[in-house]
């Protein structure tokens, strides 16, 4: 299945601060003092499309849906939902080598949301 979601206008990241916490970043890991990069991210109003050869174009009860036909010919119809509304969001990320983190506030503590690695 090949297909690419894009938006029409681009996220925006602006520096929101930083400070060092305590965070467990792995779940059999004590915590550990580190320096959280804060952001505020924003994404303007726009719209969704999602383009290549799996996708096409339908009306599902008169409304427009894009669907995404998989290798085995089953589809996924996706409501073309028009103009979003403007998005504005805090993230904090901690970057250590080859690997991201994303971390969260919950019950007044940082914990870590998702980690990626560079290839």
């Amino acid at each position: 299945m090949q297909f690419t979601q894009t938006t029409s206008e681009k996220i925006t990241a602006t520096p929101d601060g930083a400070g060092k916490f305590q965070v467990k970043l792995t779940a059999d890991s004590p915590a550990s003092n580190i320096r959280i990069d804060k952001v505020v991210s924003t994404l303007p109003a726009h719209t969704i499309q999602f383009t290549g050869p799996a996708v096409t174009t339908v009306m599902v009860d008169g409304k427009p849906y894009w669907r995404i036909t998989d290798g085995s010919g089953d589809t996924t119809d996706i409501p073309d939902t028009g103009l979003q509304k403007a998005v504005s969001g805090k993230g904090d990320f901690y970057l250590h080598g080859n690997e991201l983190f994303t971390v969260m506030k919950k019950d007044g503590a940082y914990v870590l949301d998702m980690r990626y690695v560079k290839q």
